[in-house]
C-alpha cells in the first residue's frame, strides 16, 4: 500500500489545516479538506479516500455520524471521528454508525498517528482475508472431488466416535446425491450409511497416525448406494478436533476393471 490518501471533513478551518500539517508531516496524503457531510459523500464518489477523518458536528444538514452512515452503506471507507463531544449518547451512535475509532479534540499527533496506523493496517488485514475467503471458496466450490470438513466427537475417554458434517462441497453433493442443507449438523455414519466393516467407519482408529504427523490417509473405496457411484476417499486431519474428507469418484474406472 503507497500513501495513506485521507480525506478531512472540517468546518473549522484553522482546525482543518492543522491537521492537514500534521498528516503532511507524518507522510499522509491529504485528499482533500471539505466542511460538510454532502461534500464528503459527492468527493467519495468522485475520488475514493483511503480514510475518512470525520468532525462529528459540521455545517450543512447531516451531520457527521449521519454522513458516515451514508458513506459505510456505499464504501468501504474506514472512519475516525474527531469530536469535541464526549457525553456517552454520542459516542454510542458513533460506534453504531460504523465508525472505526474517535479521538477527542484537542488531540495529539501522536494519538492521531497511532489511530490512523492501526487503522489503515487492520483494515487492509481485513480486506485480504476477505478476498482469500472470496478465493479459496471458489476453488473450494469448483474442486472435481468431493470435499467435506467435519467436528470429530470425542467419548469420555478422548477417543474420537463420531463426526458431524460442517461444511462441504457442490461436487459432495453431485457425487453422493446427499443435499448440503440436508447433512450439516448430521451424523456422518448415519448420512453415508457407514456399518460396522466399512473402512470409513473405523475412520477414528487412522487419526492417531495423522495427528502424529502423516499428512493424509487412504481410507480405501467405498460404494454410494444413493448415486450409485464408487469413490476413493482420503481423511486428514487439518486441526485438532476436525476431519476433512476428499472423495474422488472412480466409478467410470470401476466400472472398466470389470469389463
Amino acid at each position: 500500500m503507497g500513501k495513506v490518501k485521507i480525506l478531512i471533513v472540517e468546518d473549522c478551518i484553522i482546525t482543518a489545516k492543522t491537521i492537514k500539517k500534521s498528516l503532511l508531516t507524518l507522510g499522509y496524503e491529504v485528499m482533500d479538506i471539505v466542511k460538510s457531510g454532502e461534500e464528503a459523500i459527492s468527493l467519495c464518489f468522485a475520488n475514493k479516500p483511503d480514510l475518512i477523518l470525520m468532525d462529528i458536528e459540521l455545517d450543512g444538514e447531516l451531520n457527521g455520524i449521519e454522513t458516515a452512515k451514508i458513506i459505510r452503506l456505499s464504501f468501504d471507507i474506514p472512519i475516525i471521528y474527531l469530536t469535541s463531544l464526549s457525553d456517552e449518547e454520542t459516542l454510542k451512535q458513533a460506534k453504531i454508525s460504523g465508525g472505526f475509532a474517535y479521538l477527542i479534540k484537542p488531540f495529539r499527533t501522536e494519538d492521531l498517528y497511532a489511530n490512523i496506523e492501526i487503522i489503515t493496517y487492520a483494515h487492509e488485514m481485513k480486506k485480504k482475508a476477505w478476498e482469500n475467503e472470496i478465493k479459496y471458496k471458489n476453488i473450494f466450490e469448483n474442486m472435481f472431488d468431493g470435499f467435506a470438513y467435519c467436528k470429530i466427537v470425542f467419548d469420555d475417554n478422548n477417543r474420537p466416535v463420531e463426526y458431524i458434517f460442517l461444511e462441504v462441497n457442490e461436487s459432495f453433493e453431485k457425487i453422493t446425491g446427499f443435499n448440503k442443507d440436508d447433512v450439516i449438523g448430521k451424523s456422518v455414519k448415519d448420512i453415508m450409511n457407514l456399518k460396522e466393516g466399512d473402512k470409513l467407519y473405523y475412520a477414528a482408529d487412522y487419526l492417531e497416525e495423522l495427528t502424529l504427523g502423516q499428512k493424509k490417509f487412504y481410507i480405501g473405496e467405498h460404494y454410494i448406494e444413493l448415486t450409485n457411484k464408487w469413490v476413493n476417499i482420503n481423511i486428514s486431519c487439518p486441526q485438532k478436533g476436525y476431519l476433512s474428507a476428499l472423495l474422488t469418484d472412480i466409478t467410470e474406472r470401476k466400472i472398466s476393471d470389470e469389463k
